[in-house]
């Protein structure tokens, strides 16, 4: 029979904070380590740029300004147990890494980027589209050692879109090997976990950009640029478990979906709700 459900979301909300915060409880110290590494990092490069903004430290700004607000969206999507909006956010976390690289490895469209209007994107007369698109950005980065878009990329553009295929992320693998629609929150260990391995790796790769930047603009270390260095040196050891944790699971959740995603959720057995 179909489930209930719960109608007592916001109790239900904080059960799943707590649960999250106790299984998790080694991820948190090297979270927020890991922001305020990437903040003190921002901060000093503001105070570097400020009286010689070039291009591409605005970008940073403006990029940065997006994925730090993302790195915490994440992390609060995911205690509230809505993995399936989590998993969204991290595609465009990830989009904002790719495109920070993009945009060293082509600084001719830095300009371009920094003067997009609205109707920018949409005007055929201009090549916007053609140099912003996805296959141009994952072209440029492969070309130069890098890999931008994985195979866990297209499972979390598809949770961004209105598709069958990706709402199976906002909804529960069962034992039977089918998947649960699910009309509120719940907590679930295995999105947990690759959710907040993605976001430590982000908090380093954001770093190691920064970092890159700054050596490139000069040789020598501010002494002031030590401790970031140190910092991220001693994160990149510590969210090691955590991503490698991620990817595994990741891999393990298109799996699972990959193997469902010819089934629709029956009236009579698939359909739950709450938890």
């Amino acid at each position: 029979m179909a489930g209930s459900g719960r109608r007592d979301f916001e109790a239900r909300e904080e059960e799943i904070k707590k649960e999250t915060k106790v299984a998790f409880k080694m991820f948190y110290p090297i979270y927020w380590e890991g922001l305020n590494i990437l903040k003190d990092a921002l901060d000093l490069l503001l105070k570097e740029t400020k009286e010689a903004l070039d291009e591409y430290a605005n970008a940073l700004f403006i990029l940065y300004n997006r994925a730090i607000q993302h790195l915490e969206s994440i992390r609060v999507l995911t205690e509230a147990g809505l993995y399936g909006d989590a998993f969204a956010v991290s595609r465009n976390l990830t989009s904002d890494v790719s495109m920070i690289q993009y945009l060293k490895h082509k600084p001719e469209l830095i300009q371009q980027f920094l003067t997009e209007k609205q109707e920018t994107y949409q005007d055929k007369k201009n090549d916007f589209a053609e140099n912003f698109s996805e296959r141009a950005i994952h072209n440029t980065l492969t070309e130069n050692g890098v890999q931008p878009f994985k195979t866990s990329f297209q499972l979390l553009s598809k949770a961004s879109h209105a598709s069958a295929f990706g709402s199976q992320l906002y909804g529960k693998y069962g034992k039977d090997g089918k998947y649960y629609l699910k009309y509120g929150p719940g907590y679930e260990d295995m999105k947990a976990l690759a959710l907040f391995g993605i976001i430590s790796g982000g908090h380093y790769d954001l770093l190691d950009n920064i970092l890159i930047y700054r050596s490139g603009k000069s040789d020598k270390r501010p002494p002031e640029w030590k401790p970031i260095e140190d910092g991220t040196i001693a994160l990149g050891l510590k969210i090691d478990l955590f991503s490698e944790a991620a990817t595994v699971t990741l891999n393990e959740l298109k799996k699972n979906i990959d193997a469902t995603e010819d089934s629709q959720p029956s009236k009579e057995t698939d359909v739950k709700q709450g938890s």
